[in-house]
């Protein structure tokens, strides 16, 4: 990374993502000034991710089920939701009848089939794992 820009007019930004900040030695983390912990979405970004995962799916939710999804995924990153609302949306298929499937009319997806979908799509971070980031974060991160 030394330089890179050796210009006054050049300008570079580096970009990096890691799971393992663990792993990064003294001189990556030097190099790196700006060091941003980014946690696991909050309610509000849960609903949001999930209605946009599902924009262009019919969904079948009322408020009140709605909120208790996005509840139930407390824990759940980004990606998981993104698997989360995949198998959910399966669910509907694959409860259709052989002779059904080309009929292009696709049931919406409903609270049992994100029930269903809770039951087989985990969170993949452990509350341990998210506690060595936080105490990496005070440690390491930007204020």
């Amino acid at each position: 990374m030394d330089g890179v820009a050796n210009g006054s007019e050049e300008r570079v930004v580096l970009i990096g993502a890691t799971n393992r900040p663990q792993e990064l030695d003294e001189a990556v983390i030097r190099r790196m000034p700006k060091r941003i912990y980014i946690p696991l979405p909050d309610p509000e970004g849960r609903q949001y991710l999930i209605s946009r995962l599902l924009a262009n799916h019919g969904v079948q939710l009322t408020a009140a089920e709605c909120t208790a999804v996005v509840q139930a995924c407390d824990g759940y990153s980004g990606s998981d939701l993104a698997a989360l609302c995949k198998e959910a949306a399966m669910a509907g298929i694959r409860n259709l009848q052989p002779e059904q499937l080309n009929s292009q009319q696709v049931p919406p997806i409903t609270k049992a089939d994100f029930d269903a979908a809770l039951a087989v799509i985990r969170p993949s971070v452990s509350q341990r794992s998210l506690e060595f980031y936080e105490q990496w974060n005070k440690e390491h991160g930007s204020r």
